[in-house]
């Protein structure tokens, strides 16, 4: 049995992450419409305001 350093274990545990990271984000299909900024109600802000 070879054991490799730590440090290359890692590295290769990793790279192979990325790829299948990738590979998936590839897949996916974009949302559809135009994002949206949260904007509050007036009373999560009054109480915001009010600390």
């Amino acid at each position: 049995m070879v054991l490799m350093p730590s440090s290359r274990r890692r590295r290769s545990t990793s790279n192979a992450d990325l790829e299948m990271t990738s590979k998936l984000l590839d897949k996916l299909t974009p949302p559809e419409g135009k994002p949206v900024r949260y904007r509050p109600d007036d009373a999560p802000l009054a109480v915001l305001k009010s600390l």
